[in-house]
């Protein structure tokens, strides 16, 4: 099965009025091609939409490389950060916040069955 190119639906713009006709789901979705040596490709999460989208005519525009130095994501968390931090310097913030984390996991009450990970 190939994986078809797609947007992240976790950090995505869309504008509405240029997107609104097009009438396709989110869901995951595979569909056979025999022309590909796989003989299935497969849309993740977002992935036919996306598809759908460019096959429309949507213009679509990728984040520069420079994102990583403005935004940060960590553990389901993302903030902005300060331009032209130092890889020392964010290395000993994720160190700190991975050590805060399992703090909080390991100060938290556990219900019965269900297991912090």
């Amino acid at each position: 099965m190939r994986l078809a190119a797609r947007a992240a639906p976790w950090l995505l713009a869309l504008s509405i009025p240029v997107v609104g006709t097009i009438n396709t789901s989110f869901r995951f979705h595979a569909e056979p091609r025999p022309g590909l040596h796989e003989g299935v490709i497969a849309f993740d999460v977002g992935g036919r939409f996306f598809h759908d989208a460019r096959a429309a005519g949507v213009r679509c525009i990728t984040m520069p490389r420079t994102y990583n130095t403005y935004w940060y994501h960590f553990a389901g968390l993302s903030w902005r950060g300060g331009a032209g931090r130092s890889a020392i310097r964010w290395r000993l913030m994720q160190l700190y916040l991975r050590g805060r984390l399992g703090w909080l996991r390991r100060a938290a009450p556990r219900s019965p069955g269900r297991r912090l990970r």
